[in-house]
C-alpha cells in the first residue's frame, strides 16, 4: 500500500506541475491557499444494511498560480485537505465483520484546475468558478485501506471575490465553493478481514469549501 501512496503522490506533484508550467507561460500570479471543508458521505448500501453520514469538518491548505486575461482566469492549485472521520460509523452497520478503527481520517493531496469568470474592476473583482480536480488518496486507514481507489476525479463549482491591496503588494479571495466526486472513492466490493461487502450504489463524497486565498 505505501508503494500505492508513494506513486499518488508523484503523480500529483507530476500533474501540479504540468498544470503549473502551462498556466506559467500566460505570465501569472502566486499565492497561498487555506481554509475549511465540510464534507459527508452518501448513504452506504451493502444489501443487508443502510449507513447514513454526518457531515465531518476538516481543514485543508497549499498553494496556487493564476493567470487573468480580462474577464476569464485560470488557476491550478496543489493542496493537502483532510476530509475528517468520512466513515466514522461503517463499523457499526456491518455486524457479520472483525471490528475495525473505522475513525480515521481522510486525506488527498488534490490538484484543482479551475476556471474563472470574472467581472474585472480595479480593486475588487467577483468570479464564479468551474473545474475539474484530481484527488489523491493518501489516507492511513489500516484494515479499510486497500478498499480506496488511489485517484478520485471531481469538479468544483464557487464563487469568490479578489481583493487587490496595492498598497501592501498583496490580494486577499474569500471563496465558497463545492466539490463533488465524478468517480467513486472506493472500489465496488468493500473488504473488511474476510468479510466482503457489494456496493449497490456508486459511493461519493460531496464537499463544501470556505477557502481563503492569498496573493503576493
Amino acid at each position: 500500500m505505501r508503494t500505492r501512496k508513494s506513486s499518488s503522490i508523484a503523480c500529483a506533484a507530476l500533474a501540479a506541475l504540468l498544470a503549473f508550467a502551462t498556466a506559467a507561460e500566460a505570465g501569472m500570479g502566486s499565492g497561498i491557499t487555506l481554509g475549511l471543508n465540510y464534507a459527508s458521505l452518501g448513504d452506504i448500501d451493502v444489501g443487508d444494511s443502510e449507513t447514513s453520514y454526518e457531515r465531518r469538518t476538516g481543514s485543508h491548505f497549499g498553494f496556487y498560480f493564476q493567470s487573468a486575461l480580462g474577464p476569464l482566469g485560470v488557476r491550478a492549485g496543489a493542496i493537502y485537505l483532510n476530509a475528517g472521520p468520512l466513515f466514522e460509523g461503517l463499523v457499526d452497520d456491518l455486524d457479520d465483520s472483525p471490528y475495525f478503527d473505522d475513525s480515521f481520517d481522510v486525506r488527498f493531496f488534490v490538484v484543482p484546475v479551475d476556471l474563472q469568470f470574472r467581472i474585472a474592476a480595479p480593486m475588487l473583482s467577483p468570479y464564479v468558478l468551474i473545474g475539474p480536480e484530481m484527488r489523491f488518496n493518501t489516507t492511513d486507514a489500516g484494515a479499510f485501506e486497500d478498499n480506496f481507489r488511489s485517484v478520485v476525479w471531481g469538479g468544483n463549482v464557487g464563487i469568490g471575490v479578489e481583493l487587490k491591496l496595492p498598497f501592501l503588494g498583496l490580494s486577499i479571495a474569500p471563496e465558497l465553493r463545492y466539490a463533488f466526486d465524478l468517480t467513486d472513492l472506493t472500489e465496488e466490493t468493500i473488504e473488511v478481514g474476510e468479510a466482503s461487502y457489494a456496493l449497490t450504489d456508486p459511493y461519493r463524497a460531496g464537499m463544501y469549501h470556505l477557502r481563503v486565498h492569498v496573493g503576493f
